[in-house]
């Protein structure tokens, strides 16, 4: 029991600082802003990966795509 009391004393103050000054705040905020990057860059596949998981997991059929609507080309009318 003294060991911990001894080695949690020499981790620091158990209180938070007082001041949080820019130099403190900005590496924390540089962090935070390159975490939201990193998930709006690849939003798309994430969202995508967590769907296909909860689908696998509930055992639900795959999301089916629609097909694609047949478009007749301009050209291909006119040699008609």
């Amino acid at each position: 029991m003294n060991i911990l009391f001894i080695a949690s004393s020499l981790i620091g103050p158990h209180s938070p600082p007082q001041y949080l000054g820019p130099d403190t705040l900005l590496p924390l905020w540089s962090i935070l802003a390159a975490i939201i990057g990193f998930l709006l860059v690849f939003w798309r596949l994430i969202a995508k990966f967590f769907k296909t998981m909860y689908r696998k997991i509930r055992r639900l059929p795959t999301e089916e795509v629609p097909p694609d609507l047949d478009v007749v080309d301009v050209i291909d009318e006119e040699d008609k």
